[in-house]
């Protein structure tokens, strides 16, 4: 540790000979990291400094700084002749994914610190994704609490640990007690102390007109903004969070605003207009759906079921139906008059950006940050499609919990195959037509009789949601993939699983056999591609177009065999 009134002096000519090494070996770009500078509580000024001026003498080496907005901050890095900046309130669906993705790290780190069950972890993670609300600090408190419990007692621990940041506002009040310039510390207290007992989120001007020292200086817009803004983000958020929690209606001809709506808790993401302009809806990031009077002004109905923040809201034409989409990776489709959820719509691997009805509402758009966009039968929920190997029927698995056999000639479904208590997410046919495989969201595989829609067998043995199942060519295996990571292989005969695969990272979203039965192809969310050996359960773990070749190269084969 270096102290003393020579240390920055040390300190500095130490970094600088390390920086002239590097730039003399015409090394590799080397990135460096400062995280937090605002948290600097010594010397942060020369150390500003110090980047700036040492970013344009040596071009080989990269500053990567965070920071807090703090003007101060802000006006020094300005002056750097090459830098690109990056700000995290325009950009909170990054962050939110950032956050997401912390999440799932911590609880896969707790689940194997404290041996979790399937149901401890899902109910870990759940909570935290329907609280973090973007914050990083709040997850990593709460899971300090977590490695702290036992396993039995962690779903207690989690209903009595409150979504909030006690911690964090204690040590936002230090730094304000601490503020060097005592006048600056009195601004602060006065806004929390305004913010903390107003009925509503206010506006700028309105926070001026409730705090003496603001209003002095009100008359000059561009002043008054970045004298708050340097005082609420020393503030931290109690100031600012409110004020996207709310929907206004403007006039376009006058551009005044008519109404704002209250009631959400959270940002509000997006909002849209029945299409006879009687009724408005809302998304929020505080996981609902508000419907409101727009003459009133009054909220009607609060449809509640997502479990992360709504994205996107829009009525079917009819006005008879709402549909949401959600960065829980689901669509809802909701009775806007009841307030009930009439439909999840579940298949998309990543968060939903838009949904969009057709105009005659039998079809139901989503586009999603996975890359694809997916049409819905909002009636069915329809989600898996396979033909049967003569090609004389088609079979759909459907989230309204039935398979139907359709005869494609006539368009019309020949027998519909009832008695799941869950969605179905895959179907497969035999290539004899004899019998028929379904996975479920209820973990369970099960082998039906197409003729008669009867189950004859129930597989149980994954942990999660089976989301594909495929037939050997000659029927005498099955293969399932699922939400648990694991490849399984079972006798269709005596129903037992005669080997587990495992090795992705990842749910498993699709399965295939090669023509012989030799080889078996596996795709998971860990973005991987594995060809396993079913006889030994080894795998080929390799990249994605290495495996796309070696799939070619089997097809290949397959076709050699059979022009032999």
């Amino acid at each position: 540790r270096f102290e003393g009134p020579n240390s920055w002096v040390a300190l500095s000519k130490i970094l600088n000979s390390i920086l002239e090494d590097l730039e003399n070996a015409r090394s590799r770009k080397t990135y460096l990291i400062i995280d937090a500078l605002d948290e600097c509580t010594k010397d942060a000024d020369k150390l500003l400094s110090l980047v700036v001026q040492k970013s344009s003498a040596f071009p080989s080496v990269k500053w990567i700084v965070s920071s807090r907005n703090w003007p101060s901050i802000e006006k020094d890095i300005d002056t750097a002749t090459q830098k690109v900046g990056l700000s995290l309130e325009p950009n909170e669906e990054s962050v939110s994914a950032a956050v997401t993705t912390y999440i799932r790290f911590k609880v896969d780190w707790l689940a194997k610190r404290n041996k979790y069950d399937n149901n401890t972890r899902v109910a870990v993670e759940r909570y935290l994704l329907a609280n973090a609300n973007g914050t990083f600090l709040w997850v990593s408190l709460v899971c300090q609490e977590l490695a702290k419990t036992s396993r039995r007692k962690t779903q207690k621990k989690l209903a009595e640990i409150p979504p909030g940041l006690d911690a964090f506002y204690r040590r936002m009040i230090d730094q304000i007690s601490n503020l060097e310039d005592t006048e600056d510390t009195t601004l602060c207290q006065r806004i929390l102390a305004i913010i903390s007992v107003v009925y509503r989120p206010i506006m700028l001007d309105e926070l001026a007109a409730l705090v003496d020292t603001l209003e002095r200086v009100s008359s000059d817009c561009e002043d008054l903004e970045e004298l708050v803004r340097s005082l609420v983000v020393r503030c931290g958020p109690v100031g600012v969070g409110a004020i996207r929690q709310y929907g206004q209606i403007w006039d376009p001809v006058t551009g005044q605003c008519v109404s704002t709506l209250w009631g959400h808790g959270n940002y509000v993401g997006c909002v849209t207009w029945s299409h006879d302009a009687t009724r408005l809806a809302s998304g929020s990031s505080d996981n609902t759906v508000k419907i409101w009077d727009p003459v009133t002004g009054q909220c009607m109905l609060t449809l509640e079921g997502h479990s992360n923040r709504v994205s996107s809201v829009a009525w079917s034409h009819d006005t008879a139906r709402l549909a949401s989409g959600s960065y829980d990776k689901t669509v809802k489709i909701w009775d806007p008059v009841a307030g009930r959820c009439v439909l999840t719509l579940e298949g998309h691997r990543y968060y939903f950006r838009f949904v969009a009805w057709s105009d005659d509402t039998t079809r139901l758009a989503s586009a999603s940050y996975d890359k694809t966009v997916k049409i819905w039968d909002p009636a069915t929920g329809v989600n898996f499609v396979t033909w049967s190997y003569d090609a004389a029927r088609l079979a759909s698995a459907s989230y309204d919990k039935t398979i139907k056999i359709w005869d494609p000639a006539i368009g019309q479904y020949v027998s519909r195959l009832d008695g799941s208590s869950h969605h179905v997410n895959s179907v497969a046919c035999s290539n004899d037509t004899a019998r028929q495989v379904s996975g479920t969201s209820d973990k369970t595989v099960e082998i039906q009789d197409p003729a008669t829609g009867r189950c004859v067998s129930t597989l149980e043995g994954h942990s999660y949601y089976v989301n594909f199942v495929a037939w050997s060519d000659d029927a005498a295996w099955l293969a399932s993939g699922s939400g648990d990571k694991t490849v399984k292989i079972w006798n269709p005969a005596t129903g037992q699983c005669v080997s587990t695969l495992r090795g992705h990272d990842g749910r498993v979203n699709s399965v295939a056999w090669s023509r012989d039965a030799i080889w078996l192809a596996s795709g998971s969310s860990d973005k991987t591609v594995k060809i396993w050996n079913p006889a030994t359960g080894q795998s080929y773990g390799m990249s994605l177009i290495r495996a796309l070749v070696l799939v070619l190269l089997i097809v290949h084969h397959q076709k050699l065999l059979t022009m032999a």
